[in-house]
């Protein structure tokens, strides 16, 4: 599954005991990171569906109540 989540810039990332660390990268970056090319295209429709436009409202999840 993949999960996608918009966040105001500045947002304090908390690790729990399952992390060690988390880097900010470009897409590009974290395409050339990714060793699988499923995980590529994933990526490639992160972008598509959530950067470059709005996503369709039936996927938002309202977390403010």
């Amino acid at each position: 599954p993949v999960f996608v989540s918009k966040v105001p810039e500045g947002t304090e990332v908390v690790l729990n005991h399952e992390h060690d660390a988390f880097e900010w990268v470009s897409f590009d970056k974290a395409h050339d990171m990714l060793g699988f090319s499923a995980q590529r295209k994933v990526l490639a429709a992160v972008e598509t569906e959530f950067v470059d436009k709005d996503p369709n409202p039936h996927l938002r999840i309202d977390t403010n109540g």
